[in-house]
């Protein structure tokens, strides 16, 4: 729902890392990226265990999300 804002923030800032922990946010990402003409550097959130937000590290899916993220022609993948 912030993405216009994030942005925004990355026009003005020398880096701006953002954090994703789902294939939508990273879709949504992408798109406004590409259609702003930047590139965005993103880490991936893992879940540390409090189970508040993040992937499970343990999951196909936190492997599925970074190969994605690291495919990303308007991402990059900055890290975990």
């Amino acid at each position: 729902d912030r993405i216009a804002e994030a942005i925004a923030l990355a026009r003005e800032m020398e880096r701006l890392d953002l954090l994703v922990d789902h294939e939508d946010a990273i879709d949504a990402l992408e798109e406004e990226a590409r259609r702003s003409g930047l590139t965005l550097d993103v880490r991936l959130e893992i879940d540390c265990g409090d189970h508040r937000s993040g992937v499970d590290p343990a999951a196909p899916r936190a492997l599925e999300l970074a190969e994605r993220l690291a495919s990303a022609k308007h991402l990059r993948f900055a890290g975990i």
